[in-house]
């Protein structure tokens, strides 16, 4: 169920329908074979990222610290715990997803919430977004281009995007790693697609002094990931 040829006509609210209705198909049709899960808790997102110390302090140390989970799932678990703990410091948060949180569920410091498929990003603010992070959510998006276009309104001049996609979901599934990758480097941006298990775009928007590129961001946030892991636990 594709998005119909005058989708970026659409009202708003007209295409969040179309595309909450387009990731439900996909999550009910190919969810189950491809580990699908709404409720990933921070140590999950940062295997699944392979890190995101050095993403951190990227957006930690821009005009805009702030940062973006698009597709967080109905609690967006993994941001509130981010947010809580000593790497989150400094920074403030807002996810997007498809499943508002449940009333009795918020937590009690609850992370700004807006109910916006990826295609859109409706409600998120101009420019507002040192960095975004997406985990196995873009991947049910509806149109390559139309959710390049969506990050590249919120994020500011030189914001950064860590994306992670399967390496192998079906073409016919939605959004892929190298299509996203396609269209924001149509933008402009410095694109790396890398990854060992799973594909995961690092992409950094221009407009502002470089201050490191995308592939050398991942290979930071790779090298803490890994220390991390071999460290002994006390």
């Amino acid at each position: 169920m594709p998005l119909p040829p005058d989708a970026h006509e659409m009202p708003t609210h007209v295409l969040e329908a179309w595309s909450s209705a387009i990731a439900s198909e996909r999550q009910a049709r190919l969810g189950v074979q491809n580990g699908y899960e709404i409720g990933r808790d921070l140590h999950e997102y940062l295997a699944e990222l392979c890190g995101l110390d050095a993403f951190v302090e990227y957006v930690r140390n821009s005009s805009c610290p702030h940062i973006l989970d698009i597709g967080a799932g109905e609690k967006a678990l993994a941001l509130s715990q981010l947010k809580a703990g000593p790497l989150g410091r400094g920074l403030t948060y807002e996810a997007t997803g498809l499943m508002l949180p449940r009333a009795n569920e918020a937590p009690k410091d609850p992370i700004l919430y807006r109910h916006a498929g990826a295609e859109s990003l409706h409600g998120v603010r101009k420019a507002s977004v040192g960095g975004a992070i997406a985990v196995y959510s873009l991947m049910y998006s509806s149109d390559a281009a139309m959710t390049g276009t969506a990050i590249n309104r919120v994020l500011m001049p030189g914001g950064v995007l860590k994306a992670v996609f399967p390496l192998d979901f079906g073409h016919d599934a939605g959004v892929t790693a190298e299509e996203l990758g396609d269209a924001l480097t149509a933008l402009g941006y410095d694109v790396a697609v890398k990854g060992r298990f799973t594909d995961i775009v690092t992409a950094i928007k221009p407009g502002a002094p470089p201050r490191v590129t995308a592939e050398v961001l991942y290979e930071q946030d790779m090298q803490h990931w890994i220390a991390a892991r071999e460290s002994p636990v006390a």
